[in-house]
């Protein structure tokens, strides 16, 4: 590892044992500030079936990867600040985490929940004093599945990890109908409207040729089996081809390869916002000006896996294997919240939105918080990135009772600490109750 300044913490990184036969790798970073007692982080980036140490190189980990993936830099804004992160790549065919059992490999939502669980207990049996200090669970997309199961599974198990709270980024909580027929939501109408991706005149001919005209149930227009199908799907337009989805106003597509449609915008999940609205722009090659993070490369540096422990016959590390072999259910996410805090009182949850995100948009997950029923605490208003009532401003929150919140961050992406690093730093601080939002 070449760095040009000196390494303040200490880190781990192996295996981790989980259900029968399945290993699961993980890297361990101490926290700078009193790693003893500081609250332990689970990090998941989401998918499914993407690698956390995306979220490591990418987001909030202490190290980035130049270019080729020869030299490593500090981030001043990792998590390691003031937390023990931990990032576990979840489920077994992640990355370098691995099945002993031969055949493909299949894994759902709730297989997965207990296989990281018992991953997670192999890490505090490793880590023994770690079990006292606050955990707490984060990540982001398909995390948004991935983190409050995961919480949920911690207290089915009665275990004695000392959950707290969890926090999501641009989550994907529900699972329906209209995500599997590509069908946009109302929310998704209004996100392209607000963004000026689709005109008022569209927008407002589509909800009256598609909606009812009870304006109490707008709200819940439904697309997908409107009161006049024929009329509804008459209000048609050509869709707007964005640079990146996850990020509207990015003028780089994803930093991926290939940098075209389709496996370019899989990156992250397998659904699709429909084609109706807005589109993947085709790139065959990325423009010279957008920068690259070498830490695939890095990754796959024979020094580098020898330091991680990493199996000599492990595959070649990608951040992203696809999600074949994932199964992937419709779910409504608002029962795992309600059973967190309603059935297991959980401390603390906090969904957080970058308001630049077309693919887990802030609408979507704000309707999804407000939906839950809990009554507002106080107003909706800006929050700033250190605190300071004249600080910068990151971006407008509401809480809830019962320890509930949601915040947007203002021109951040679906990758909140990768957008916007020190709003993201604060985040976590307020999670963990180092400051208040």
């Amino acid at each position: 590892m070449r760095l040009d300044e000196p390494v303040k913490f200490r880190q781990y990184s192996g295996y981790l044992d989980s259900t029968t036969g399945r290993h699961q790798f993980y890297w361990y970073i101490e926290s700078e500030l009193d790693p003893e007692n500081a609250p332990v982080v689970l990090w998941l980036n989401g998918g499914p079936m993407c690698s956390s140490l995306l979220g490591l190189f990418t987001e909030n980990g202490p190290f980035k990867a130049d270019s080729n993936g020869t030299k490593l830099t500090m981030n001043q804004y990792s998590w390691n600040k003031v937390a023990n992160v931990l990032y576990m790549e979840t489920p077994a065919g992640v990355g370098f985490s691995y099945d002993e059992h031969p055949g493909p490999l299949i894994n759902d939502n709730t297989f997965t929940a207990v296989a990281t669980y018992f991953a997670l207990e192999s890490f505090f049996n490793k880590f023994p004093k770690l079990r006292k200090n606050p955990f707490y669970i984060t990540g982001e997309s398909y995390g948004g599945v991935y983190v409050p199961m995961l919480a949920n599974e911690i207290y089915v198990q009665k275990s004695t990890i000392n959950l707290q709270g969890i926090a999501i980024g641009n989550g994907k909580f529900d699972w329906t109908t209209a995500d599997v027929s590509q069908v946009p939501t109302l929310s998704q109408y209004d996100f392209a409207l607000g963004h000026g991706l689709i005109s008022s005149h569209y927008y407002q001919s589509k909800l009256e040729s598609c909606c009812s005209n009870d304006l109490a149930k707008r709200f819940r227009c439904d697309f997908m089996n409107p009161i006049n199908k024929t009329k509804c799907d008459s209000v048609k337009k050509e869709p707007v081809a964005i640079i990146n989805l996850y990020n509207i106003y990015d003028n780089c597509p994803l930093d991926r390869d290939p940098v075209n449609n389709s496996q370019s915008f899989a990156a992250y999940n397998t659904y699709n916002p429909n084609n109706k609205l807005i589109k993947q722009a085709e790139y065959t090659e990325r423009p010279s000006y957008c920068p690259h993070s070498g830490h695939k490369e890095y990754m796959n540096r024979v020094d580098v896996r020898k330091a991680l422990h990493v199996l000599n016959d492990a595959p070649e590390w990608s951040e992203y294997v696809g999600h074949q072999g994932y199964n992937i259910e419709l779910r409504n996410g608002s029962q795992t919240f309600v059973d967190l805090i309603e059935k297991y009182r959980i401390a603390k949850i906090l969904v957080y939105n970058g308001d630049f995100d077309s693919v887990c948009d802030f609408i979507t997950d704000g309707r999804f918080v407000e939906g839950l029923g809990y009554e507002p605490t106080d107003e909706y208003r800006p929050w700033t990135v250190d605190g300071k009532p004249d600080g910068v401003e990151g971006g407008f929150i509401q809480h809830y009772e019962k320890g509930l919140s949601f915040l947007t961050v203002r021109g951040a992406g679906h990758a909140v600490p990768k957008d916007k690093p020190e709003a993201a730093l604060h985040i976590l601080k307020a999670l963990v109750g180092f400051t208040k939002l």
